[in-house]
């Protein structure tokens, strides 16, 4: 993501919500320029160096946490599954993807 954005810098005159929705969903890029503190119609050229590598880094380091459950009645269930052998047996979490975990529930 950082070497994308500093070849836009170099490569674009483009506002910044412009430019970062040429590598995300607009939506996701214009909420992420907001929560960031910059604002929509800056251009990308005008951002120093350091600040598009800020950028670059907290959208690596995002972290999604969930805050709530539709419950079974929005659950979807899709084709094929987890092989329960790659996963810990006390944890749940993935072998081969550390922190990612499966919750295993039966109505």
């Amino acid at each position: 993501m950082e070497e994308a954005l500093l070849q836009l810098k170099r490569t674009s005159r483009q506002t910044l919500d412009n430019a970062l929705a040429t590598v995300l969903p607009r939506r996701l890029a214009e909420q992420w320029i907001r929560l960031q503190g910059y604002s929509r119609e800056r251009r990308i050229a005008e951002l120093a160096d350091d600040g598009l590598r800020t950028l670059a880094a907290s959208l690596k380091d995002w972290r999604i946490v969930p805050t709530g459950t539709e419950g079974y009645r929005k659950a979807e269930v899709t084709r094929g599954g987890v092989a329960t052998d790659e996963l810990s047996q006390s944890t749940l979490e993935a072998r081969n993807v550390p922190g990612l975990h499966f919750i295993w529930g039966s109505r």
